[in-house]
């Protein structure tokens, strides 16, 4: 059941990230997301059961949940937290793993928002170096990944 609540966050969440645009509900839906996400994080840690699968997930759920609601100090934290507990859990295999290249990005992205450009580049490398084998110089996704690294290597 935990681990279903924190997949149906995060696909809230994403879908906060694409409608961000002030309404009203984007913002409550953002707080109540960030409520059930502290919420699923406490019964992790009452079980003792962070350091998992479902604790990454809750904690990427978290870091989502603060960059939505505008503390990307906060977001920058959990995915540095999340980041240690995928290398955890899945060892030698985090370096290939897709869940580890969305906490890249979104490490690169609030490092970036709090003018930690430096840290925002060296996010935004490592995630590029995963997509461009996997998907070819010209996705979308390496092309906006460039994009998002020169920003950074220009501030």
């Amino acid at each position: 059941m935990r681990r279903q609540r924190a997949v149906q966050l995060v696909a809230l969440l994403a879908a906060g990230r694409r409608h961000r645009d002030g309404q009203a509900e984007v913002v409550a839906a953002a707080a109540r997301a960030l409520q059930l996400c502290h919420e699923l994080l406490d019964d992790l840690e009452k079980a003792g059961a962070v350091n998992s699968h479902t604790g990454s997930e809750v904690l990427f759920a978290l870091s989502l949940a603060y960059g939505n609601h505008g503390q990307p100090e906060k977001a920058l934290q959990s995915y540095l937290r999340t980041k240690r507990v995928i290398e955890s859990v899945l060892g030698d295999a985090a370096s290939e793993s897709v869940e580890l290249n969305r906490v890249r990005m979104g490490i690169g992205r609030e490092a970036f928002n709090l003018g930690r450009f430096n840290e925002a580049a060296e996010a935004q490398r490592a995630a590029l170096d995963f997509v461009i084998p996997r998907h070819g110089a010209t996705h979308p996704q390496v092309l906006n990944l460039r994009m998002e690294l020169v920003e950074s290597l220009l501030a």
